[in-house]
């Protein structure tokens, strides 16, 4: 699942997640609400080159203003084994710091 099912889950059901853990297409809604995932951290995954990246200000400033503790990787082009920067997802869920860092996450 991309980013933007983590997020819809998240905000749908925000007791279930010790962390969420989002790759790419971060596209937010006007009317998310975010407070209810404050004490829901968040790891996000991003390539600058991603067509959708440009969603990814909008949703670090949402992240900001509910007082969400949230970190994130970038990853280059030069990163990517596959045609698109889209897939960002490849080198974030194979990243160890990434992975450590969702299994020490504990609700």
């Amino acid at each position: 699942m991309g980013g933007m099912g983590t997020l819809a889950l998240g905000l749908e059901y925000p007791e279930e997640w010790a962390a969420l853990m989002m790759a790419v297409g971060f596209k937010v809604g006007a009317d998310d609400d975010f407070s209810a995932l404050k004490d829901v951290p968040f790891m996000l995954g991003v390539s600058e080159a991603d067509s959708t990246y440009e969603n990814y200000p909008d949703l670090t400033e949402r992240l900001n203003k509910a007082g969400i503790k949230w970190d994130e990787r970038f990853y280059d082009e030069e990163t990517f084994l596959w045609t698109t920067p889209h897939f960002a997802w490849i080198p974030f869920y194979g990243d160890d710091e990434v992975l450590e860092w969702l299994f020490a996450q504990k609700k």
